[in-house]
């Protein structure tokens, strides 16, 4: 889709990834191409809202808002023609608080975006292929195994980012 719609991209649009992926920033870069060269790419760390899938694909359930919300704005060349997070803000309503991180690479490193894959093996590891007779829960149902295993991610991704923080002390990595 970013090569699809690059053609059609104006200086100083504003480009949104709510939620991004780690690298969806140089996705744009790469795939936007010269068009994106005067785009402002935001990277958010996830989705605004807690949901639960109700029909895979048509619909889910709205639990409730997080509470804060980071992002990264790369502006590069763009000249925004109106304030981005505060417009962002308002299209989102009142809840989650967006709030900008100090840099694109600590959005990268925020468990987020690798907190499912641990929940997920914890859960299925030792299933014998069979059907559940109910749908196992998925944050309320983390057993100590998969909690383990999420605390080694998160601990990874934290002493990633203190290395990063040692070795360049102007790169603020405390939001990870």
């Amino acid at each position: 889709y970013f090569k699809a719609i690059a053609p059609y991209l104006e200086p100083n649009a504003v480009i949104v990834g709510l939620p991004s992926q780690p690298g969806f920033q140089f996705q744009c870069c790469d795939l936007l191409g010269i068009g994106g060269k005067t785009c402002a790419i935001v990277s958010f760390e996830s989705l605004p809202w807690a949901c639960r899938i109700q029909k895979f694909g048509r619909e889910v359930q709205v639990l409730g808002p997080k509470d804060t919300l980071a992002c990264a704005i790369i502006k590069r060349g763009c000249r925004p023609q109106f304030p981005i997070l505060p417009t962002i803000q308002y299209v989102i309503g009142k809840e989650p608080k967006l709030t900008v991180a100090a840099n694109y690479l600590s959005i990268n490193l925020l468990a987020d975006s690798v907190v499912h894959p641990p929940m997920m093996y914890g859960t299925w590891k030792d299933w014998d292929g069979k059907p559940v007779s109910e749908k196992p829960l998925f944050y309320q149902g983390l057993n100590d195994f998969a909690a383990g295993m999420l605390d080694k991610v998160s601990t990874e991704l934290f002493n990633t980012a203190q290395v990063i923080q040692q070795k360049y002390p102007d790169m603020d990595m405390s939001d990870v």
